[in-house]
């Protein structure tokens, strides 16, 4: 399941006696003269003005997707440290879903539209594909897919069981091909329905070499004879020649795949242990032949990055390896041959950098920019000298710059949400809690901007989904409405999270409704007993497995939630196992929910089963085309609660959304229910205001 609400990133745990500390910094911030007036509803949910911007090999040119009023077009030209000069436009289709864009050479790109038979996907439905090829000035276009899906019309149950899910494919270029004039490895992927095992990953079917200029398509995707394969990735070295597969075969046992040169024979290595899905990724290929770099959390529970080596298949000496931090990206430079640096996430973002060079760059970089947020890479040109650079905070959703290091200038390309002020945003400031059994619990805790010290507020519990993912130091949007709004909010790391090691992550396994759900309510004690709220003055507010604890919050806690919020939540624990075709015992998603629970003890934990004990206010919201938490379960517990005539409860549908509230009319819906639901039940002053 799938985080909502929020927006997803990868420094360590604070230890327990830091805490008192970290609450008297957090406790010492004070009223600004600054106006912090509501923001209305529909700055929050504007759809993103910019996204994604791509330059050219040379870095000479740019493409972006740029929406004005309800048109969404595709700008191409020149860029340069003067601006953007746009040379030409392609309006999107009103009926595209999605689209990707990519360059394909220096003057050349491919384009990808994804539609389906409405605006959105419906449960059961397969995409059409359509792929072109046109020069930067719009000449030479080229189709080289159009693939129309067959739909099938299956009907709905009650109590929907698993039924096949549909192929939903999309292409990316995984290699420019250098040395071959016209040529581009393209991959067909297959979408994973990102549902109960919260690392499965999409499965590249097939690798092409593909000409641009005449469409001419070769399948060189390498035959492995491997019974029931899923294979995740097909990676090409650096000059396009694919030497390494990985996946897995039909029992679910690690498939490893390496060749040592192009000419040779691929060899499977067996070290299942080390290559475990979820604890082992292959990254990329250096300039050289037997420059291999990957990731692996096997040695430490923590995300390290190891060069590999090719002839021996194993780790070399690592990279970055921290115990209390995990690794999320490396940076290395073609023209050098040199890893330069490693990004990380703890509770922060932050870099670990070994090149002198790029850190003065990013000092550069920093600068140009303004200085106004995190600064993180997007494309760059092949000679390291022209980056697309994004930087944002959680105050601010992103600013997009065009960066020049050979002139260390930068200018704007825009804002992705103008509407959004960060002046009048809240920051976030991590901290840590201890919880009843002494287990450390990281977590983010966001202050309205004009809060006074040792003031009590309402506040807001919001705990993450998945429920092995996490929330980061980053924009989230219900927090900075919520805040806006006069609340406190809190989102904990609680455990079961990734990102602070595999122990930590393990000690959630079989804890629905136990240790997680006891994690969530020590952070609402957390609130009470450092004067940020009051104890009749929380409401707990998630989605997904978040809407999950939500609802057993007021099920189990209801003297520390009066009330909550759930968006698309698990309700019954049976159910959603058969709908992932995972109730049995071979499924390693059944062990990490369940720990082996029978249907009895399943019911305990489960909020269908439990409505009656819900006395607590309930808002419930729910999208009738969720395929990862059917709308079923929503509306079982809805009919439960009317069953046991609760009469303080909401239940709203959405009509056909997904999981999470990709339209910005979805969104403000559901947070214009979510204001007017606290006016009634846990108000702010400032909301208590606008009413008046």
């Amino acid at each position: 399941m799938i985080n909502v609400g929020g927006s997803m990133r990868i420094l360590s745990i604070i230890l327990s006696s830091l805490l008192w500390c970290t609450s008297c910094i957090l406790a010492s911030q004070v009223s600004s003269d600054v106006d912090f007036d509501l923001v209305p509803v529909e700055h929050f949910v504007a759809y993103p003005q910019l996204k994604s911007p791509r330059l050219n090999p040379s870095g000479e040119r740019l493409i972006i997707s740029r929406r004005i009023g309800d048109i969404e077009e595709l700008q191409i030209g020149t860029i340069n440290i003067n601006g953007f000069d746009i040379t030409h436009k392609i309006e999107v289709p009103k009926d595209v879903y999605h689209h990707r864009v990519f360059w394909a050479d220096t003057d050349r790109l491919i384009i990808q539209y994804t539609r389906y038979s409405g605006l959105l996907p419906k449960i059961d439905e397969e995409p059409s594909i359509e792929i072109f090829a046109i020069d930067y000035d719009g000449k030479d276009l080229l189709k080289l897919f159009d693939i129309q899906a067959e739909q099938s019309v299956q009907k709905k149950s009650k109590k929907r069981k698993k039924k096949k899910q549909p192929q939903r494919i999309y292409y990316q270029i995984s290699h420019l091909l250098p040395e071959q004039s016209n040529y581009v490895l393209l991959e067909q992927v297959v979408e994973t329905p990102k549902k109960g095992n919260d690392d499965d990953r999409d499965i590249v079917t097939d690798v092409f070499r593909l000409n641009i200029r005449t469409a001419e398509l070769e399948n060189i995707t390498p035959k492995h004879n491997i019974a029931g394969a899923k294979m995740y990735v097909w990676l090409a070295d650096y000059k396009g020649n694919i030497r390494l597969g990985y996946g897995e075969d039909e029992a679910e046992e690690a498939i490893m795949l390496i060749r040592r040169n192009p000419e040779s024979d691929w060899i499977r290595l067996d070290d299942n242990e080390l290559f475990e899905r979820g604890k082992f990724d292959p990254m990329f290929f250096g300039k050289d032949d037997d420059e291999l770099y990957v990731s692996s959390s096997y040695a430490t529970g923590r995300t390290a990055i190891y060069r590999f080596d090719i002839k021996r298949g194993r780790l070399k000496a690592p990279i970055f390896n921290d115990p209390q931090i995990s690794a999320s990206s490396l940076y290395y430079s073609p023209t050098k041959g040199k890893v330069q640096g490693v990004s990380h996430f703890g509770q922060t973002f932050g870099r670990t950098i070994y090149d002198d060079d790029f850190s003065a760059m990013l000092q550069d970089m920093d600068k140009a920019t303004g200085e106004t947020g995190e600064i993180y890479l997007g494309s760059k040109s092949l000679d390291e000298t022209r980056y697309i650079v994004w930087a944002e905070n959680e105050q601010n959703p992103g600013d997009i710059w065009f960066y020049d290091h050979t002139e260390k200038k930068a200018f704007k390309l825009g804002a992705v949400n103008p509407a959004i002020d960060p002046e009048k945003m809240a920051n976030m400031q991590p901290v840590t809690y201890s919880a009843r059994d002494g287990v450390d619990i990281p977590a983010y805790l966001s202050l309205p901007k004009n809060y006074v010290k040792g003031e009590a507020l309402p506040a807001i519990v919001m705990p993450h989904g998945g429920p092995h993912s996490r929330d980061y130091k980053s924009w989230n949007t219900w927090v900075q409405f919520l805040t806006n709004r006069g609340y406190v909010v809190l989102q904990p790391n609680f455990r079961g999270s990734t990102g602070f090691g595999a122990r930590f992550t393990a000690l959630g396994y079989a804890e629905w409704g136990g240790d997680m759900q006891q994690d969530i309510a020590d952070g609402a004690k957390w609130l009470v007993r450092n004067g940020y709220t009051e104890k009749d003055s929380i409401c707990i507010v998630g989605g997904s497995y978040g809407g999950y604890a939500a609802l057993m919050g007021i099920i189990d806690d209801p003297d520390k939630f009066t009330c909550a919020v759930a968006w698309a939540p698990v309700t019954d624990i049976k159910l959603i196992l058969e709908q992932d075709d995972a109730y049995t015992k071979k499924s390693g998603w059944y062990w990490r929910v369940t720990g082996g629970k029978k249907k009895k003890e399943l019911r305990k934990i489960s909020p269908l089963f439990q409505a009656k004990r819900i006395e607590r206010p309930l808002l419930l919201v729910h999208g009738t085309e969720d395929d990862i938490v059917y709308i079923e379960q929503s509306r079982l517990l809805a009919k439960a609660l009317k069953k046991q005539k609760k009469t303080n409860f909401e239940y709203i549908e959405l009509p056909g959304l997904g999981h999470s509230p990709e339209t910005k009319e979805a969104e403000q819906t559901f947070l214009e229910a979510l204001e007017s639901f606290l006016i009634k039940y846990n108000p702010s002053e400032k909301l208590q205001n606008k009413t008046e």
